[in-house]
């Protein structure tokens, strides 16, 4: 590795990133829920304006944060299901617990306001933060997409880089960008990129 390019990628970095992609590791139940909670049911939450992700956003909880979110990612995973015995209950707040701290964090400019949540670590690749982009005076309907919302997650990239990517409502996801895993730089890239300077 070039230690004068701290994101140059070595052969044994690049090696396993290909085996990976040749080879990949069946996801644990930790990383599917938190992989379908990054990338399905938050960007959908966000571009529908979802009343209960405006409420936690704006006033985030001590813990559980985004309950009614991991409660619906459960679903999907087809996980959420209870039978009302101690033995269910059980079993899903454990699943619950998978979760890990989902903290959020919110960062105001310019009439903007970026709510960065930050995930827990994750074995597999995966999204370190998610930052929702949302215009303060501009009306949230709830179910309505509103034209300023953005979503944009850093995520892991090949050994110690990170990328900069964004989901639109359209379900589409692409990299913007390589950037390192640091979370002001994270709303800093948000705030850059829709042209909202300090």
């Amino acid at each position: 590795m070039n230690t004068n390019n701290p994101t140059e990628v070595s052969d044994e970095e690049f090696e396993a990133f290909l085996e990976g992609l040749t080879n990949p590791k069946p996801l644990s139940l930790a990383d599917q829920l938190l992989h379908t909670l990054q990338f399905t049911v938050l960007p959908e939450a966000a571009f529908t304006n979802h009343p209960e992700l405006i409420r936690e956003l704006e006033t985030p909880r001590l813990s559980f944060n985004l309950l009614h979110f991991r409660s619906k990612t459960l679903h999907r995973c087809g996980r959420g299901e209870t039978d009302e015995t101690p033995e269910s209950e059980e079993r899903l707040m454990a699943d619950m617990k998978l979760f890990g701290d989902l903290n959020i964090s919110t960062h105001r400019r310019g009439g903007y306001s970026v709510h960065v949540i930050t995930m827990p670590e994750s074995v597999s690749p995966g999204a370190y933060y998610a930052g929702i982009l949302f215009k303060d005076d501009e009306a949230k309907v709830h179910f309505e997409t509103a034209p300023s919302t953005r979503y944009y997650t850093l995520e892991k990239g090949i050994g110690s880089r990170a990328m900069l990517c964004e989901s639109r409502p359209d379900g589409m996801h692409g990299t913007i960008r390589e950037t390192q895993n640091d979370p002001g730089l994270f709303v800093e890239s948000i705030f850059e990129r829709e042209g909202i300077m300090p």
